[in-house]
């Protein structure tokens, strides 16, 4: 039960994050559930070769699904914008701002 909240929680941040940036959400939603579950299946048939039966495979099969879910993460974080924006985050005093700067693509010196 607790795996299925986690994993709600994280599918609708992703989501939440990729639609400020300007894309589709849902998608990656979606892509969030799909690495979750596919690192898991992964884990615990990678593990359950290596150790048989045992606790260590549930636990395994556990982590390999954090995983997936921290690299769905990740990609999700690591998009840009979609519409020629960049944002930054400054927290002063417990207040998130949120400023806009339009940026270029050019070559780094």
């Amino acid at each position: 039960m607790v795996e299925i909240i986690a994993i709600w929680m994280l599918a609708k941040k992703n989501s939440r994050i990729a639609k400020e940036k300007g894309y589709t959400g849902f998608w990656f939603a979606l892509l969030t559930i799909f690495s979750w579950v596919f690192f898991e299946i992964c884990g615990i048939i990678i593990a359950g070769i290596l150790f048989g039966e045992s606790l260590v495979v549930y636990l395994i099969g556990i982590l390999s699904a954090i995983l997936g879910g921290v690299i769905s993460h990740i990609v999700v974080r690591v998009l840009k914008n979609k519409n020629g924006f960049m944002e930054n985050q400054i927290n002063i005093n417990d207040e998130n701002i949120i400023e806009y700067s339009e940026f270029e693509n050019q070559e780094r010196k």
